[in-house]
């Protein structure tokens, strides 16, 4: 070692030894005046509940001098860089209407006098509770919104304007689950745009629009108008039709097609051919399209996937009646969708142009094969009116039985192939009105238990909605006249479906 370096270390231990320094040492209760606890170090939380934080703050002589703030921010893959304030009270309550995934909770507490602040923060996980329970598609003021049941009874009202700010405009009819292949293409503001695909969704369909939704957390998709690759020239929408390989809607009369089994753009295409009048009923086969009816021919049809127009159905020796340009109208049609199996069979109601008679036909599923599916073709007895005169209809997924109900505050049953008719099997109070029947019949594995067979009634009045389940006798179509469950909400209800986490599409 030189000599100039020898001399430069003793001037710096020197500098160090003789500086005194000029230092003030502040106590820790100065720098840091109040201290926050009894916050956990992780939360979870579900999407639409609320996250309620209450630290306790010690060191706070007059809480006017201190200032709050609550925010979050993603973490991992939960939205990047993206960061908002969720509160400046002392205590938080935070209605949760982010997606799913990992976030960062601080609390940040200001003295306003001296500036200075002290911090406490949890690691925040959210998830969706979306995949098990009963959703009620509703509507308020022309809006609609849906609102979810979940196996605990527990309420969450209006999901949609919770989540996303807004509901679905337009009389409610119907949602539609999607158990996967809905492809959602996220735009950025840099213009560039992510793909999800493969993703569950549910389409909520009014009387002037439709929407499409997140089956995970709810937020929308797509609307009508952002559904179509030529967006057809009248919106009025009645129906999304779900098979195994694709999604057809039913707007103005005409079905177009979205494929749900391959990448795709999560568009529907052009008109079908020879859809130009099709009927709001369908005859959906689980693995296998669906079986229509043309209004205009009195025809039955066929969509299949990968087809670009209806198929025509030819007709079967010893069948009771043409399927083909027949002298009746269809007045209802619907799948016996029993434990959510391959569909074999289907019920519909038909009334003669000329006689006005009504005709009651039990369906097979030789539509498949493109062959007349009616089985029987029974008339209706004069002495069985309610059924013919009802607007509200469904069928029970294991006898030949049609529930019905006028609109008033009764409901009764009719038999297709006996031709028994029992009128009010169900009443409810003066003024409540039936809005909806289905036989919601659901089997899963043990972890999905307890799982539902029951008849599900929605009625309305002064703009509350209830949902009455009622179990069935045996394996009969009679029903316990007392609900095992009912519930209750805000709105007029239109639609009920039953979702779990392993099952299929809905219809």
């Amino acid at each position: 070692m030189n000599r100039s370096l020898h001399l430069a270390i003793a001037l710096l231990v020197a500098s160090c030894i003789n500086d005194t320094g000029n230092y003030v040492y502040l106590d820790k209760e100065q720098v840091a005046p109040v201290r926050l606890s009894n916050i956990d170090e992780e939360y979870t939380v579900l999407t639409g509940r609320t996250l309620a934080l209450d630290p306790a703050i010690e060191g706070m002589d007059n809480e006017n001098d201190y200032e709050f703030l609550w925010y979050i921010y993603g973490t991992g893959t939960s939205r990047t860089g993206w960061k908002d304030t969720i509160g400046r009270e002392r205590a938080l309550d935070y209605r949760v209407t982010i997606s799913s995934g990992t976030y960062r909770v601080n609390c940040r507490v200001t003295n306003t006098r001296t500036g200075v602040s002290a911090y406490t923060g949890a690691d925040l996980r959210v998830i969706s509770d979306f995949s098990r329970g009963w959703f009620v598609t509703k509507d308020k003021n022309n809006v609609a919104d849906v609102d979810m049941i979940d196996m605990n009874g527990s309420h969450v009202p209006d999901l949609i304007q919770t989540i996303n700010g807004s509901g679905v405009p337009g009389r409610a009819i119907k949602t539609t689950y999607v158990s996967q292949g809905y492809n959602y293409v996220e735009q950025h503001p840099d213009g560039t745009v992510t793909l999800h695909d493969y993703q569950k969704a549910l389409f909520v369909v009014t009387e002037s629009d439709m929407h499409v939704f997140s089956g995970e957390n709810f937020q929308r998709f797509a609307t009508f108008d952002q559904s179509f690759y030529a967006l057809p020239a009248v919106k009025s929408p009645r129906d999304v039709v779900v098979g195994t390989l694709c999604a057809n809607i039913l707007n103005n009369g005409q079905l177009h097609e979205m494929p749900i089994i391959y990448a795709n753009a999560a568009r529907f295409g052009n008109a079908l051919i020879g859809s130009a009048a099709i009927a709001p009923y369908f005859f959906r086969h689980t693995s296998n399209g669906f079986l229509a009816f043309d209004m205009e021919s009195r025809s039955f049809k066929v969509s299949n996937f990968w087809q670009p127009s209806l198929q025509a159905v030819a007709e079967r020796e010893g069948a009771p009646v043409n399927c083909n340009n027949m002298d009746h109208d269809l007045v209802f049609m619907q799948e016996q969708a029993a434990y959510y199996s391959l569909t074999k069979r289907g019920i519909a109601l038909f009334r003669h142009r000329e006689s006005g008679k009504y005709y009651g036909a039990i369906l097979d599923d030789k539509w498949v094969n493109y062959k007349n599916p009616i089985v029987t073709f029974v008339e209706v007895p004069d002495e069985s009116p309610g059924v013919t005169r009802a607007v509200i209809r469904a069928v029970n997924n294991l006898n030949d039985v049609i529930y019905y109900s006028d609109g008033g505050n009764t409901i009764g049953m009719y038999n297709i192939s006996n031709g028994v008719e029992k009128r009010g099997i169900l009443a409810y109070e003066e003024g409540e009105s039936v809005a909806g029947i289905e036989h919601v019949s659901y089997y899963g594995g043990p972890a999905d238990a307890p799982y539902p067979d029951c008849l599900s009634v929605l009625t309305n009045k002064d703009n509350r909605w209830k949902m009455y389940l009622y179990r069935f006798t045996g394996y009969t179509a009679d029903v316990e006249i007392t609900p095992y469950e009912t519930y209750s909400g805000e709105g007029n209800a239109r639609d009920v479906l039953f979702r779990a986490p392993g099952s299929p599409a809905t219809n």
